[in-house]
């Protein structure tokens, strides 16, 4: 096996990610250009990314506090009702209305 990889042209072999195999041409101007650009707009996407991740964080945060505080609202309407209905004479909505008068 050791004597199989000595036919392997450095076609199989692809370089990494920004390093030319040992002897290759360094990318034209151009291409570095494209290859900036690319890396700038991945960049910006990142960041694009990120500040969105914070907006949905924030609103998150919102509505378990706007939850909170519908159920806060909630119990209150419901000890309210309570009082109202224990008091002589609510119980009965014609006689509320009739002592609302």
């Amino acid at each position: 096996m050791a004597g199989s990889s000595k036919g392997k042209s450095t076609e199989d072999f692809p370089p990494l990610p920004g390093k030319p195999y040992i002897g290759q041409a360094s990318p034209s101007p151009a291409a570095q250009s494209t290859q900036d650009v690319l890396l700038q707009q991945i960049l910006t996407m990142q960041k694009q990314q990120g500040e969105l991740l914070e907006m949905q964080r924030q609103q998150a945060e919102e509505h378990r506090l706007l939850r909170s505080e519908l159920q806060r609202q909630a119990q209150i309407n419901v000890e309210l009702e309570a009082k109202v209905a224990a008091k002589p004479g609510t119980s009965d909505p014609d006689s509320a209305a009739k002592t609302a008068e």
